[in-house]
């Protein structure tokens, strides 16, 4: 069963696209896949009621994929070039799959 991460980030007011673009920039998933073979891919979600508010959702073959990820050295470096955005420290939750789904 694969695992998701959701990362909650809120920028600094009016820095959301800028943040976004910085980490596209970056390449963030990409390192991360070239880092990590579990990874599996992921996503930017936009929060529509708040405009300094994004969520990065990941998928990860295992929890020692994810953990493995958190303690790279790559993705040190990605979080010292990007945490000026940030207007606080991210929220991270980790999910796993409740047995139910729909899928096309």
């Amino acid at each position: 069963m694969t695992l998701q991460t959701h990362l909650y980030v809120r920028t600094h007011t009016g820095q959301r696209a800028a943040a976004i673009a910085a980490f596209k920039a970056r390449r963030v998933f990409e390192e991360c896949a070239e880092e990590i073979s579990g990874f599996l891919g992921a996503e930017i979600l936009l929060q529509e009621d708040a405009p300094e508010h994004f969520c990065i959702v990941a998928r990860w073959q295992t929890r020692a994929d994810m953990m493995a990820w958190m303690q790279s050295p790559v993705r040190a470096a990605q979080d010292r070039d990007l945490a000026h955005f940030a207007a606080e420290p991210p929220v991270s939750r980790l999910y796993k799959g409740g047995g139910y789904a729909l899928a096309p």
